[in-house]
């Protein structure tokens, strides 16, 4: 059967990321979508027994259900439960997520009617790879899901992710990226003169703002110079020089 577009995408990112031959095969069994290879695939790359990723490796189980023995420890096997007669006055006035969330935190399973994401938010720092299969919790049974394209945070700023089911169901991930990395200072400590501190200053960057050397500032204290700098999002950086004697 000749794979889709996004299944080669998600063996490429295998690839890409370092799974090896074996990992890869585990991932392109035969009528996997590509929803069902993301989530293996990032189990994979997580450090997940491969063992245990071959179990969830199955075109008949959900996300969900994959999750679910994805998370078990491999000796442990889970019953389906009834839902008790309170569910039914209980859960209508809660949200579709926390409902989903208390069903499975108590062991129940839910029937794969509705496109349900883990989170309706979630935070990234610089430099993370956004993976948008992994923040699926459970989707139709019988429709598939258009995945919103996969990035690498590179800006901080709020962007949004849009997830659509061939149903025409449609849900909205709201994504944060922060800029939690310093600026990287290099000096050259044999120019590390009390007179003009700047001299020694090779350069100061930072991979969002970029040339930081104008907002850079040296301070003499005793025998050291402390070379010091902010990027926009607040992050510091700073490295100290010993003051060269003079023979």
């Amino acid at each position: 059967m000749e794979r889709s577009y996004l299944q080669e995408k998600e063996l490429a990112i295998a690839e890409a990321h370092g799974l090896n031959r074996k990992q890869i095969r585990i991932i392109s069994k035969k009528n996997l979508d590509y929803v069902q290879m993301g989530i293996l695939r990032t189990a994979l790359e997580q450090g997940i027994p491969e063992e245990q990723v071959k179990k969830a490796a199955k075109a008949k189980y959900t996300p969900e259900q994959m999750l679910e023995i994805l998370g078990k420890k491999p000796e442990e096997k889970k019953k389906r439960k009834e839902l008790p007669e309170w569910t039914g006055w209980i859960l209508p006035g809660l949200s579709v997520p926390l409902t989903s969330a208390i069903l499975l935190g108590l062991g129940f399973s839910m029937k794969p009617d509705e496109l349900i994401l883990k989170s309706d938010h979630i935070t990234l720092h610089t430099g993370d790879v956004f993976q948008p299969a992994q923040y699926i919790l459970t989707y139709p049974e019988h429709s598939d899901v258009i995945l919103p394209e996969s990035f690498t945070a590179e800006q901080p700023g709020g962007r949004l992710a849009v997830y659509r089911s061939t149903e025409g169901m449609q849900k909205v991930l709201r994504i944060q990226v922060e800029d939690h990395r310093a600026p990287q200072i290099r000096i050259d400590e044999s120019r590390a003169d009390p007179g003009d501190c700047m001299q020694a200053l090779i350069s100061a960057y930072d991979a969002e703002d970029g040339d930081l050397g104008r907002d850079t500032e040296c301070t003499v204290s005793g025998s050291s110079i402390v070379y010091s700098v902010s990027d926009h999002s607040g992050n510091t950086a700073s490295v100290t020089a010993d003051i060269m004697e003079e023979s």
